[in-house]
């Protein structure tokens, strides 16, 4: 499960929250929110989140193994 920390992680290793927001159909105010603590994900956050990382994961590993 993503934390506060995973996600503010998440969000540089993308490139900023509108970036995020874009991958992971979430609006960049709820990006804000879920960063500043002010409000936890839901289920489908943490999925659409989660893909996000299953990809990024992916293309690191397929930069690695060309």
């Amino acid at each position: 499960m993503l934390n506060q920390n995973d996600i503010k992680q998440l969000v540089v290793s993308v490139g900023g929250v509108h970036r995020l927001s874009m991958m992971a159909d979430i609006t960049p105010a709820t990006i804000y929110r879920f960063m500043s603590g002010e409000r936890n994900p839901s289920y489908q956050s943490l999925e659409k989140l989660n893909r996000v990382v299953e990809t990024l994961e992916t293309q690191d590993e397929n930069l690695i193994n060309a």
